[in-house]
């Protein structure tokens, strides 16, 4: 969610979108490591987990990589547009996606307890 922040500061969305893939790293990497630490960790679907997210990665910037090149072939300045477009849908996208599971499981009446208090099924 820093890359809106970095945009609007007028930080080129190349560097806004490389910062927020570091940070995504680095925050990924802690997390797992505690969770190992921690022995939380479910081997098999680490490893599909790990194996899908290697897969789409590669997907994903050969796509973003063919449709710049559609797109954006002759300004540079497109190219920049694009890239903060497809973060921008990217985030709508996650939004909707986020709304839409709270949406269900309040529909279903909270089946999942809620790990901290004040929520809208806690005590």
């Amino acid at each position: 969610m820093k890359v809106p922040l970095l945009l609007e500061m007028g930080v080129h969305p190349k560097v806004a979108s490389a910062t927020s893939s570091t940070s995504i790293f680095f925050t990924s990497l802690v997390s797992n490591t505690s969770f190992a630490v921690f022995g939380l960790i479910l081997e098999d679907y680490a490893l599909i987990s790990f194996i899908f997210g290697i897969i789409f990665t590669y997907l994903g910037r050969l796509t973003f990589k063919w449709s710049c090149n559609i797109i954006a072939k002759e300004v540079e300045q497109q190219r920049d547009v694009f890239i903060v477009l497809m973060m921008g849908g990217v985030l709508l996208l996650s939004t909707i996606l986020m709304a839409s599971q709270e949406l269900r499981d309040i529909a279903r009446g909270c089946e999942r307890t809620i790990q901290y208090s004040g929520g809208i099924c806690g005590d």
